[in-house]
């Protein structure tokens, strides 16, 4: 019942989950250090390079799935058989992010150090990659002045934390953003949520078209 009594109607009790799911992912996005430690449990729990690399690298892979699949109208249509980069292409060429964004170029490039790591390990070329991560990850605004001296470990898991935080940030945001629009979908204008409704599509759609950590 509203406040006046008159009972709430399906799409005024819809949107209050649309409202609660928008406030807790505004809250979401504020948690990086929770949310990497978190993430970098799952690859930062063995001394050896390969085990964090491929366990980061398959937290990236998932990630980009799971973008992928919310991001297209039909992701049945996607084959299974793409690889990697494929993916990743695709994901950009639909992605709200910028597409110079640095963190495309440092998914990109931790894709090539666990190519580098599975495949043969050439410890120069595992070496150059590092350095370009390093380069990469130094454009960051959580990159401190002191992080410089820290060793090959660290760079690898502040690096995967940062690209799949991003990717997991950006993941939350697209389905908001699909529950919002097929909300809004159903609203005809003088409905009136519906502009309640376009003021949360359009906030969601402006912050993530707009890498968090790497702009000024």
């Amino acid at each position: 019942m509203t406040s006046n009594g008159s009972k709430e109607s399906p799409l005024e009790l819809e949107f209050e989950t649309v409202k609660a799911e928008f406030e807790q992912w505004r809250d979401y996005s504020k948690v990086f250090d929770v949310r990497s430690m978190k993430l970098g449990e799952e690859y930062a729990r063995h001394n050896p390079l390969y085990l964090p690399v491929l366990n980061g690298h398959l937290i990236i892979e998932n990630l980009v799935r799971e973008l992928l699949a919310e991001s297209v109208r039909n992701p049945s249509c996607l084959a299974e058989g793409y690889t990697f980069t494929a993916r990743l292409n695709i994901l950009k060429s639909i992605s709200s992010w910028d597409i110079n964004s640095p963190i495309w170029e440092l998914i990109a490039k931790l894709n090539a150090l666990r190519n580098s790591i599975a495949h043969r390990p050439d410890h120069k070329k595992i070496l150059i990659i590092l350095r370009k991560i390093r380069a990469i990850t130094n454009k960051s605004r959580l990159f401190e002045p002191g992080d410089s001296v820290k060793g090959i470990d660290w760079i690898i898991a502040f690096a995967f934390a940062l690209a799949a935080f991003e990717l997991d940030l950006l993941l939350a945001a697209t389905r908001l953003r699909n529950h919002i629009y097929r909300f809004w979908e159903k609203l005809k204008p003088e409905h009136p949520l519906f502009l309640r409704t376009c003021i949360y599509l359009s906030f969601v759609n402006s912050v993530t078209a707009k890498d968090s950590f790497f702009t000024p």
